[in-house]
């Protein structure tokens, strides 16, 4: 398709939905951002601080997992007050930040880390002020996804209906509320890809210096980030008859660019890998049906969440179901609208960001049993099928028939009434499913045994090292006077005695049967991770 051809099309989707643009006043949609900001600033400390959020916390505080180990096993007892100051930066520099990244945890891009421990020294460290700078820097994606919206599509009504699915969007509030670089890395993909499609209209030496900023942008925000990249780039290459050849050399040139810039870290990542600090494995039978419905669950969750992972009754598990059954058809019916009624230089671009991703980490789950499909991979995806679902509604909203106009206006008013739904039953919950309930559901149970004993000392087993990172979840809700003691084989014989009640966390056999001859005492399992020493 010529580009002439291309442009007159777009200027005509462009008048048509003008006159939309009236149904969806800028006063609704205002409001409805107000929501979605609200939602991702309130509560930032009331969900549990769960493993990955304290791998972060300790990686911006500039310590690995293995110095931080041998740090709390030279301590005799610890408070919990104190441990916790291992968790927000103090005198660390970044370059101890990248020290730590690079010992451990290559696999993470640096420059999220880097923004927090700034961040932190600025406004100062706490489970909150560390979330919100994720909550801050989710608000650069109203701008990101608008500005998209405007190159792709060209039209207000799909812009404004962009902006309240992001608004309000489970996924968007849920990586907003969490100190992880997820929502980094949906700004970098929604601003690079808005300017790969300005660069591409504009051919200028400057907007190709800009995407190649923003790739090198967002490959040091996040790795995913390159799934998306290589979607843009089958983009470009799928739309290559309808452009210069230049632009198509462009592309290559900033790809390569980029590549270079990032070789460092990479050529680190090839010499260091990383290790697993915080490994689990999910106790699930393999099997496709399965996970082909796991993976509808998770990509509804760009319109609706009931927090799946918790134990919900059988009706709510039916209902559940049904609603993501329908999410799902309208979405698929989403993209089949837009592949009929726009040209490939539009719908291309939603599309190989829906598709590249998708083959690439679903196939192996379904195929072979993987957990490479997972939430947080998936958000390039999720921003797809966003798109695509903004064009349907902000196109019918603009050209249906009044009845019929009246019906998707009823549709758009649901969508968004579920985004709001699904952040105001979050915000009910101490644990939602990113914080993995299965694992963690008993820590709350944990620390209230632990609280209300009156001189307790909590014994965790360091043998493994990831313990100590459970142990930090443990420790973020306790009382600050609780004391702690982190031991490691051989297990002294001689343990503190001072104290009224004595717990193990996550303790190995041994160390049970150590403190139960120190103490004299029976050791009782209270919770999955928590044992109780009992006087004989």
């Amino acid at each position: 398709m010529k580009l002439s051809h291309l442009s007159s099309l777009t200027s005509s989707a462009r008048d048509r939905t003008r006159a939309g643009t009236s149904l969806l006043p800028w006063a609704a949609v205002s409001t409805v951002i107000l929501v979605g900001i609200f939602f991702r600033f309130y509560g930032l400390s009331d969900k549990l601080y769960w493993l990955d959020e304290v791998d972060f916390s300790m990686r911006i505080s500039g310590y690995s997992l293995a110095e931080l180990r041998q740090i709390l096993l030279a301590q005799p007892v610890i408070s919990a007050e104190a441990l916790n100051s291992y968790q927000f930066p103090s005198d660390r520099t970044v370059a101890d930040v990248l020290h730590s990244l690079f010992l451990e945890s290559t696999d993470q891009a640096p420059l999220f880390y880097i923004f927090t421990k700034y961040w932190t020294q600025l406004i100062g460290g706490s489970i909150a002020t560390v979330r919100a700078a994720s909550a801050v820097t989710s608000l650069f994606s109203f701008v990101g996804i608008y500005w998209l919206t405007q190159e792709l599509f060209h039209s207000q009504t799909v812009s404004r209906i962009a902006l309240l699915l992001v608004a309000v969007s489970p996924i968007h509030i849920i990586y907003a509320q969490e100190a992880r670089p997820y929502s980094l890395l949906i700004v970098s993909i929604l601003f690079s890809t808005a300017i790969l499609l300005r660069a591409l209209k504009r051919q200028t030496r400057s907007w190709w210096m800009a995407y190649t900023l923003s790739l090198i942008f967002g490959i040091y925000a996040h790795l995913i980030f390159g799934l998306a990249a290589i979607a843009q780039g089958l983009y470009v290459l799928g739309t290559a008859k309808a452009r210069s050849r230049q632009s198509l050399l462009s592309f290559l040139k900033a790809g390569c660019i980029s590549l270079v810039a990032f070789s460092p870290w990479l050529v680190m990542a090839i010499r260091q890998p990383s290790t697993q600090t915080v490994g689990f494995i999910l106790d699930l039978q393999w099997n496709p049906l399965y996970r082909l419905v796991r993976v509808a669950g998770i990509l509804s969750r760009a319109i609706l969440d009931f927090g799946t992972g918790q134990i919900l009754s059988w009706q709510i598990v039916i209902l559940s179901t049904l609603l993501v059954g329908c999410v799902m058809l309208l979405l698929a019916y989403a993209v089949y609208a837009l592949v009929q009624q726009t040209p490939r230089a539009v719908w291309l671009l939603p599309v190989m960001l829906i598709v590249f991703p998708a083959v690439l980490l679903i196939t192996p789950d379904v195929l072979i049993g993987t957990q490479t499909g997972t939430t947080r991979y998936l958000l390039p995806v999720m921003l797809g099928l966003q798109l695509a679902l903004a064009y349907l509604l902000g196109t019918q909203l603009a050209r249906a028939s009044r009845p019929n106009r009246q019906i998707w206006q009823l549709l758009t008013v649901i969508v968004v009434a579920c985004g709001i739904f699904s952040a105001g039953l979050r915000t009910q919950t101490v644990l939602w499913w990113d914080q993995l309930p299965h694992i963690l559901g008993e820590i709350p149970a944990d620390v209230a045994y632990i609280n209300q004993a009156q001189q307790p000392l909590v014994i965790v087993d360091a043998d493994r090292k990831v313990n100590v990172i459970f142990a930090h979840v443990l420790s973020h809700q306790l009382a600050a006077d609780r004391q702690l003691i982190f031991l490691a084989p051989p297990y002294a014989d001689a343990l503190p005695e001072r104290f009224s009640d004595i717990f193990l966390f996550k303790p190995s056999g041994s160390l049970r049967s150590n403190a139960q001859q120190a103490y004299e005492a029976e050791a009782e399992q209270l919770t999955k991770f928590l044992w109780k020493l009992n006087p004989e």
